[in-house]
């Protein structure tokens, strides 16, 4: 498909999941329910995309410690998506005969649970669909599409609000910089933004949750939601702590060093060269951080005091710049002719380790859908890091891969080393 056919299908999907989200569910007396309720957005698109977020989030726990299980997992997810949208829409029908007894007007239990998971299946089709007709990720473009349906009114400020998020991620998504390892005589290429924008949503999702739990404890903490100067901080210093949660789950340059390691004599050094690599990826994770708990800390006065929502104009420019990113060049390769894929790398440090040695070798590269799978990290396992080649390279493409950076899921350079396996070392280098 052409470049222009793939943006017309992302755009109209985008499109097609916003309407569902501003359509209100037949049966909805929105006058008759008290302000601030959510069941004012009861709408077709039932319980959105949360419940797919939801269990890939829990996936990502599962495969962090073996990547080989990414695949067979995967297909459980979109099940455990149904699941979560049965019981969030059982969850909301018991909240709808609440208000009913007071007066609210509402459809029937069995309309919403229907409605519920029907929209959610709806949107996860619409997903599969743009994802594979359109550009980037089908799923972070309904999203989008969603996030701006929901305040159809304020959605022109919150688009000029994210296009300077928009040009600044889509120059700093694809940037990357070498780091040297020279306890193996190798070299890894680091993101500039490792941990991408996810730990903003951990921080505030976190926040909510614990004003949740303290109430249900009888302890009123809504003071932590309600002061900008209380909330703000607070989330600020969460965004900095999730930005290193996100990147240990999501980053294993174990096996890579190990691999070098081995590739150059050093097996020994590898906890040596670990160390080395972690403190650049440390310093570069607390960069990224320190920019989310700057957007968390303004978030809340910005809210409060103009009534706009920063972190939904973050996500929309991350989004936009993302999909734009994996647009240029997936079709900056396609005009190269025709390309074969050779497997699915299993995150975007390995991804990007085969592109090192594909292109040493004078081999161009691509993989499919990395700037949207660095937003999310480990958390956004239903973008696949499918490596392509063209096909006239295919074969050779093979063998340097298997001799240089076996990473794809499902290789044995993947599986968990022991640490104590590799011995020490009597280098007095080393010792020092």
């Amino acid at each position: 498909m052409k470049l222009a056919a793939r943006i017309s299908a992302t755009l109209l999907v985008a499109a097609l999941a916003a309407a569902l989200r501003a359509t209100i569910e037949p049966g909805v007396d929105v006058e008759s329910l008290p302000d601030g309720s959510s069941l004012q957005h009861l709408s077709l698109a039932g319980m959105g995309l949360l419940p797919f977020f939801a269990s890939f989030g829990l996936l990502a726990f599962v495969v962090a410690t073996q990547a080989s299980s990414t695949v067979k997992l995967r297909r459980l997810a979109p099940v455990a998506a149904l699941v979560i949208a049965l019981v969030g829409s059982a969850l909301t029908s018991a909240a709808a005969r609440a208000l009913e007894r007071k007066g609210a007007v509402l459809p029937g239990g069995s309309q919403i649970v229907l409605v519920g998971v029907g929209g959610t299946v709806a949107l996860m089709l619409l997903g599969v669909l743009a994802t594979r007709l359109g550009v980037g990720s089908g799923f972070l473009a309904i999203q989008a599409g969603l996030v701006l349906a929901a305040a159809p009114s304020k959605a022109p400020f919150e688009l000029a609000l994210a296009l300077p998020f928009a040009i600044a991620s889509f120059v700093l998504l694809p940037r990357k910089r070498s780091v040297p390892v020279d306890a193996v005589s190798s070299s890894l290429d680091m993101r500039l933004v490792p941990a991408g924008i996810a730990p903003l949503g951990f921080a505030l999702s976190f926040l909510t949750l614990a004003v949740v739990l303290l109430s249900a404890q009888g302890i009123n903490a809504s003071f932590l939601l309600a002061r900008p100067w209380i909330r703000g901080p607070i989330a600020a210093a969460l965004a900095v702590g999730f930005s290193f949660f996100v990147i240990a789950i999501s980053c294993n340059p174990f096996p890579i060093l190990v691999h070098a390691a081995k590739r150059s004599g050093k097996e020994k050094k590898a906890e040596k060269a670990m160390k080395a690599f972690e403190a650049e990826l440390n310093r570069a994770v607390l960069g990224n951080g320190i920019a989310l708990g700057l957007v968390a800390l303004v978030h809340p006065f910005l809210e409060t005091y103009a009534g706009l929502d920063l972190v939904d104009a973050v996500w929309l420019g991350a989004i936009v710049a993302s999909t734009a990113v994996d647009a240029r060049e997936t079709f900056a390769l396609e005009k190269t002719g025709e390309l074969a894929s050779l497997g699915e790398a299993a995150g975007t440090l390995e991804a990007d380790r085969i592109a090192i040695v594909l292109g040493e070798a004078g081999i161009p590269c691509l993989v499919r859908g990395a700037a949207s799978r660095l937003l999310l990290g480990r958390f956004g396992l239903f973008i696949p890091l499918d490596v392509q080649v063209p096909s006239e390279h295919e074969a050779r493409a093979r063998e340097i891969v298997e001799e240089e950076a076996p990473f794809f899921l499902g290789s044995p350079a993947l599986e968990p080393i022991p640490r104590a396996a590799l011995g020490r070392t009597d280098d007095p280098e080393d010792r020092a």
